[in-house]
């Protein structure tokens, strides 16, 4: 059976269907990876995403800072806390304590009997 120039050109479309199809289905995978790194990569609740990265090196090179930008924006409008943390100083107990045993203490179990 022979087949028509045009017959021969129908099949060799089909045939550059059928691959360009299955490249695409093995490429669209690797679009979708790379186009979820780059989203995450950019994405704003992501503290290590890249702009945030340049901002936090370009603040910390200029300025010898350690900390963020917003770390710093904050010790810059309250200067006096995390100065002077000490630990707290006990207090002595007063000599009115209660005690578990103490029979004055309302007891909700006899009350209800």
């Amino acid at each position: 059976m022979k087949l028509t120039i045009e017959e021969d050109l129908i099949l060799v479309g089909i045939g550059i269907a059928i691959v360009t199809a299955w490249y695409m289905k093995q490429g669209a995978s690797k679009i979708v990876d790379t186009a979820s790194a780059a989203v995450s990569a950019v994405n704003p609740m992501n503290p290590d995403n890249v702009i945030n990265q340049g901002a936090t090196s370009v603040y910390q090179n200029t300025t010898g800072s350690t900390g963020s930008i917003g770390s710093d924006i904050y010790d810059w409008f309250h200067p006096s806390e995390g100065k002077s943390l000490t630990a707290p100083t006990p207090t002595k107990p007063s000599g009115d304590m209660v005690h578990i045993d103490d029979p004055k203490i309302f007891d909700p179990i006899q009350y209800l009997q």
